[in-house]
C-alpha cells in the first residue's frame, strides 16, 4: 500500500474531497438566461426598496447567507424561493 492510498482512504480526507467536489458542482452550475434576468430584477428591486438581505431572507424563510449565495449565482434559484421573492418584492 503506497502513501497515496493511505491519504485517500482516510475518512477525513474523503469527506473534505467530497465537500470540495460538491462546492465545485454548485459553483459551476449553468444558469439559463431567464434565471439570470430574474436575479437581476430581484437585485434591482432590493436596491430600490433599500431592503436588507437579512430582513428579506427572514420573511421568506431562508437564511441571509443562502439568499446571498442565490443572488451571487452560487446556488440555484428554486421555483419556491423565486415565487416567495417575487411575491414579497411585488414582481410578476
Amino acid at each position: 500500500m503506497g502513501v497515496g492510498n493511505l491519504l485517500t482512504s482516510h475518512p477525513v480526507k474523503r469527506k473534505k474531497q467530497t465537500l470540495l467536489l460538491n462546492s465545485i458542482h454548485f459553483k459551476t452550475t449553468v444558469m439559463t438566461q431567464e434565471v439570470q434576468d430574474d436575479l437581476v430584477r430581484i437585485k434591482e428591486r432590493l436596491r430600490i426598496l433599500d431592503d436588507k438581505k437579512k430582513k428579506v431572507a427572514k420573511i421568506i424563510g431562508i437564511t441571509d447567507v443562502y439568499l446571498s449565495y442565490i443572488l451571487n449565482g452560487k446556488r440555484p434559484l428554486t421555483a419556491n424561493v423565486k415565487s416567495k421573492l417575487f411575491d414579497y418584492l411585488g414582481l410578476s
